[in-house]
Formats: C-alpha cells, structure tokens, sequence
C-alpha cells in the first residue's frame, strides 16, 4: 500500500505537474523546487519512493535552473536599455514590471508549448 502512496505522490515531481503547480499556486520556481525538495523525507513513505522522488527532484532542478538563466539574460538586456535610454527611477520601475511580466509571458509561453507538445 505504501508503494502504491508513493507512485501516486511522485506525479508531484513529474515535469507537467511541477510547472502547472507553480501556476496554480502562483509561487516562484526557484521556491517550489526549494519546497518540494525540502519535503521528501517526509512526503514518501519508502525509500525507493525517496530517492525517486531525489531523482525527479534534480530534473526539476536543472531545468529551473536554465528557465531562471534565460530570464536573467533577457532581463539584462532590458536593464542595459532601460539604464541608456530612461529616467533612473523609471528605469527601475520599468525594470521590476518588465522581469514581472516576462515572468508571466514566459510561463504562458513555457506552457503552452507543452501543453501542444
């Protein structure tokens, strides 16, 4: 029964659901990997199911981590422009709306694509 739990428990840690998660529940991937990670002692009854669950967890890891990459490179190259052609203040704040909506248009986007994939 309790492999039967486990199974069930690491559809949390798939690709599909962990970026519909951070969606649904309107949290940072960064912190959702940090949770989720952070939880696997204690989520899984077995250990086959945690170290499954460790496996999935680094998958999700690196692909956070190359989504967090490819926000960073665009939201430098907005900086760049925004600090040669902007007020300082309103550099700033077009700065901190633009990485919140390229946030947003890149999750539509990210989802999207898998949804049709």
């Amino acid at each position: 029964m309790e492999l039967a739990c486990d199974s069930d428990r690491l559809w949390s840690f798939t690709h599909e659901n962990f970026w519909l998660d951070t969606i649904r529940k309107q949290i940072q991937p960064d912190d959702y990997i940090n949770i989720i990670t952070n939880e696997i002692p204690t989520y899984f009854f077995t250990d086959p199911g945690r170290a499954r669950g460790r496996e999935l967890a680094a998958k999700r890891r690196e692909e956070v981590d190359a989504y967090l990459a490819a926000n960073i490179q665009s939201a430098s190259a907005a900086m760049r422009y925004n600090d040669n052609h902007a007020h300082p203040r309103l550099a700033k704040l077009g700065h901190n709306l633009y990485l919140s909506k390229l946030l947003d248009k890149t999750r539509r986007a990210y989802t999207a694509y898998h949804d049709n994939g």
